[in-house]
C-alpha cells in the first residue's frame, strides 16, 4: 500500500495546503508523503501545550503562513529592560549635570555648584564672575586628578549601560536577541558598570581639598569633608543608578528564553 495519506471529500478536489496545522475544509484533497508528514509533525504541528497559538483565519478560512512574533523576553526580562533603561538615564543625567555638590560665595549670596567636569557660577578673573553653568574648557582644566578619574570611569559606565539598555529595548521586539546566555553576559556588563560608578562616587570626595572647592565651602573643606557645602541631587542620582544597575544584573539571569524559538514556515 502507498505510504502517502489521502483525504478526500466527494464535493470536489483541490490541492492540499502546505502547512500541516491547517484544518481540512470541504472539497479539500491533500496528498503528503511519509517524509513530508514526519517533517510537518516536527516543525509545524502545534500541541495542546504550545504557547504560540494559531493566527486568525481570513474570510476563506485559510490560516496565514506567517506566525505572529511576540515579545522576545520573559516577564522578568521586561522588568530587566525597564530597570536597565532607567539606570542608563539616571547615570547619564547624573554625569552630565553640575549639581553634585552645592556651596556659596559672598557670604551666602551666590550659590555655587560643582559636578565632575562642570560648574555653575564661577570666577574667570579677579572681580569677574560668570553667573551660568558650563564645562571646563579642556580635560586638563578639571580641578583635581580624582575628578578626572571620576569623569572617565563614570563615562565608561554610561557607555556600557547604554549598550545594554539599547539591547534590552530591541529584545522586547525581536525574538532570540537575548537568550539566557546573552542575558548573563549583559548582566556581567551591567555589574562592571555599577562597580565603575561606585568607584567614581567614592573617589569624588577626595577632590574636596582643591582651592576652588574651598572658596565655595567656607575654606573648611577637605578630602571627605564638605565643610560648609552639601551634596546635591545629581550625586544621589548617580549613586542610585549604581543600585539600579546591580538590580538589573540580577534580573538579567532570567531575562532571556532558555533556548531559541523555532519559527513555523
Amino acid at each position: 500500500m502507498d505510504t502517502a495519506r489521502y483525504t478526500y471529500n466527494s464535493i470536489g478536489r483541490t490541492h492540499g495546503y502546505p502547512i500541516s496545522m491547517r484544518s481540512l475544509e470541504p472539497g479539500t484533497y491533500i496528498k503528503r508523503s511519509a517524509a513530508s508528514l514526519a517533517s510537518s509533525h516536527r516543525c509545524g504541528t502545534v500541541g495542546a501545550g504550545s504557547h504560540a497559538g494559531l493566527a486568525s483565519r481570513d474570510r476563506l478560512g485559510n490560516v496565514p503562513t506567517t506566525m505572529t512574533i511576540s515579545f522576545g523576553l520573559t516577564a522578568v526580562g521586561i522588568l530587566w529592560s525597564i530597570v536597565s533603561i532607567v539606570a542608563t538615564m539616571a547615570s547619564s543625567i547624573g554625569l552630565f549635570m553640575p549639581y553634585w555638590m552645592r556651596g556659596h560665595m559672598f557670604n551666602g549670596t551666590l550659590p555655587v555648584h560643582f559636578g565632575v567636569f562642570r560648574r555653575c557660577n564661577y570666577p574667570t578673573a579677579p572681580n569677574n564672575y560668570v553667573f551660568d553653568c558650563g564645562h571646563y574648557t579642556t580635560f586638563g582644566d578639571i580641578p583635581t586628578l580624582t575628578w578626572k578619574i571620576c569623569t572617565i570611569v563614570i563615562g565608561l559606565a554610561c557607555i556600557a549601560s547604554m549598550f545594554v539598555g539599547l539591547t534590552s529595548l530591541l529584545a522586547c521586539c525581536m525574538r532570540d536577541l537575548v537568550t539566557r546566555k546573552v542575558g548573563k553576559v549583559c548582566g556581567a556588563i551591567q555589574f562592571v558598570a555599577a562597580l565603575l560608578i561606585a568607584v567614581g562616587c567614592v573617589l569624588y570626595p577626595n577632590g574636596w581639598s582643591h582651592i576652588q572647592v574651598k572658596e565655595a565651602c567656607g575654606g573648611t573643606s577637605a578630602p571627605f569633608n564638605l565643610g560648609e557645602c552639601t551634596l546635591d541631587w545629581a550625586f544621589y542620582l548617580t549613586a542610585s543608578s549604581c543600585v539600579a544597575l546591580l538590580l538589573a544584573s540580577l534580573l538579567s539571569i532570567r531575562a532571556g528564553a532558555t533556548k531559541m524559538n523555532h519559527y513555523g514556515i
